[in-house]
């Protein structure tokens, strides 16, 4: 069997720019799974047709299902795969085959792109995406070809959007680049969003509200409906455009007790037309392992242009809600991943209904100070809960997120696995002024300022196990309070006493871990067998019934020989006279 997969992906730049692009792509923000890429064979035929062969290494990160089938060790981490291209000038068309070459054993993905202009609009290109997935493994071959497809689904549209990424930083150099979305918006993004809308929002009406994805965008609405949230917002006036920790909402001017509030889930935000146009973006380090030498500050920060390039399309991709307001300004809610959510509160004092009631200070809003905030450390239960999950925790410090959380702690030296209750006064008053420190820096750095060169935000970005911090420190990942989170040990040091007790919890964690593996494979045998004991059993069953309807078949077909009695003439018997007998003989006498 073999599972297929077709997607589309419309790029808005011209056939000649997007191939352009292609063979610059590397590396990008999306590109973290992409090791290297190696040219190794390049012509150019006698009809102008461009041959090219690549090598490509890329991550290939085995599930937690694998390591239960497969040993630890014996599937490579690492996937070699093989770009074949033909770039047809005459024609227009730019075809690349990819197949894998070494992982055979397990499955083969072949995957074929065509791209081509856009018949109805020569400035727009379309690449049209087609991939196959087969597995001759016995035992695993559904499981590996979905799983196959799955895996191939999300690093297409990575290389999709890596793609844009460096078209716009080639072609559309005075606009602002495309959002890096594999950061969820923390408070610095959600600050500026407030500060844009409130820029051409504020003291206007909105005329229209509209859903392009209006299906898939439904369930996002958490207690109302897409028409109901469109008619909280038409023909009402906004006097302000309101913030609580992630939470974004529209202040009307009309007292009527229905407010909506926006949260902009893992890849919200707000884009609009004919206006200064902000980007947030990660600041990464980006790395080409083929020459071996790093390639820095790329990506600002924060990019601020006064002047949008006339070309870029509207409305942006991934539009999820559309504004028109009264004086003219177009408004969209952008969500890649369609995370963000909705609400629809009946009060004109939002922070009184939930889900806002439920959220601690604002940081940046009303940072407590410092005894209201040693207070609020030492009542806070359970007392033994981890710093990195304590900070990520909404109802203690709204706002705060996973990369901000790890800032914090790295400026203050603490482990993300040191507990609360292990904190005195003075370390209590360094995390205060530090959560105080990153979140003003963030927010302030709207403008063309990048953040401080020493901070782990620089480094934490490079999908790399094995990096280093400004200070050339080594930078270790671990889970967290459920979060991947950034470390430096040499920096961030837990005593000896909380490293034992650190080692005892992993340890308990890990024989947990191993115990339910264990349960779930016997499990697994189980009803392996099972369903092998009841295959057997349905075949004996079908046997026993098969003969016994031979029997019963035969049993018809021969009962009438059997019970067919055959018919005497009685005057032969009764009209003639009985002969004498004898015992061992018998003589019929005439």
């Amino acid at each position: 069997m073999v599972k297929t997969y077709i997607d589309q992906w419309l790029y808005t730049f011209p056939w000649s720019q997007v191939i352009s692009g292609f063979w610059q792509k590397y590396p990008n923000p999306y590109s973290g799974h992409i090791l290297s890429e190696d040219v190794y064979y390049r012509t150019i035929t006698d009809d102008q047709t461009l041959l090219t062969k690549r090598l490509l290494t890329k991550t290939n990160k085995i599930p937690r299902w694998g390591e239960r089938i497969f040993s630890r060790g014996s599937v490579s981490t690492i996937a070699f795969i093989i770009e074949e291209s033909i770039c047809d000038l005459k024609q227009k068309t730019l075809t690349t085959i990819t197949k894998n070459i070494n992982l055979t054993y397990l499955m083969i993905v072949d995957e074929t792109c065509i791209y081509r202009p856009d018949q109805n609009d020569e400035t727009r290109t379309i690449c049209e995406k087609k991939v196959l997935a087969t597995s001759e493994l016995f035992g695993f071959k559904t499981v590996l070809e979905t799983f196959a497809i799955k895996r191939y689904k999300k690093n297409q549209e990575l290389a999709s959007l890596g793609l844009e990424f460096t078209l716009h930083k080639l072609f559309l150099p005075h606009s602002p680049l495309p959002p890096v979305i594999d950061k969820m918006p923390e408070l610095p993004e959600v600050e500026y969003a407030r500060k844009l809308l409130s820029r051409f929002l504020n003291h206007t009406h909105i005329t229209k509200v509209s859903y392009p994805d209006a299906d898939s965008l439904a369930r996002r609405f958490m207690n109302c409906t897409p028409t109901t949230f469109a008619n909280s917002l038409v023909n009402r006036k906004i006097i302000d455009i309101k913030r609580h920790g992630k939470y974004l909402w529209f202040e009307m001017a009309d007292q009527q007790p229905l407010t909506p509030i926006f949260h902009f889930g893992m890849s919200g935000g707000f884009r609009i037309k004919s206006a200064p146009d902000v980007t947030y973006a990660k600041e990464i380090k980006l790395v080409k392992m083929k020459a071996k030498n790093e390639v820095d500050g790329q990506c600002e920060s924060f990019v601020y242009d006064e002047q949008l390039d006339a070309d870029l399309s509207w409305p942006p991709r991934f539009t999820r809600i559309r504004f028109t307001t009264a004086t003219g300004h177009d408004v969209c809610y952008t969500d890649l991943r369609k995370f963000g959510r909705f609400h629809l509160v009946d009060s004109i004092t939002p922070l009184s209904c939930l889900p806002l009631s439920k959220l601690g200070f604002d940081p940046y809003l009303d940072m407590p100070k410092l005894e209201k905030f040693i207070d609020l450390a030492q009542s806070y239960r359970p007392a033994s809960i981890e710093l990195k999950a304590l900070l990520l925790d909404q109802s203690f410090c709204a706002g705060i997120g996973n990369w901000i959380a790890d800032e914090i702690l790295y400026q203050s030296s603490f482990h993300p696995r040191k507990r609360l209750n292990t904190l005195n006064d003075e370390q209590l008053k360094l995390l205060h002024k530090n959560i105080d420190y990153v979140i003003r820096t963030a927010v302030d750095a709207g403008g063309n300022e990048r953040f401080p060169r020493e901070w782990l935000f620089h480094y934490r970005w490079t999908n790399k196990r094995e990096t280093e911090d400004y200070y050339k420190l080594a930078i270790k990942f671990d889970t967290v309070g459920g979060r991947t989170s950034a470390y430096v040990p040499q920096r961030q040091k837990l005593s000896n006493v909380e490293q034992q007790q650190v080692d005892v919890k992993l340890a308990a964690k890990e024989r947990k871990r191993k115990s339910k593996e264990k349960t779930e494979e016997e499990d697994s045998v189980d009803e392996e067998n099972k369903k092998i004991i009841d295959s057997a059993d349905i075949k004996v069953s079908k046997r026993k019934i098969s003969i016994k309807k031979m029997i019963s078949t035969d049993s018809e077909v021969n009962e009438p020989l059997v019970k067919r009695k055959v018919p005497i003439a009685p005057s032969v018997i009764s009209n003639r006279p009985q002969r004498a007998c004898n015992q061992k003989t018998i003589n019929y006498q005439d």
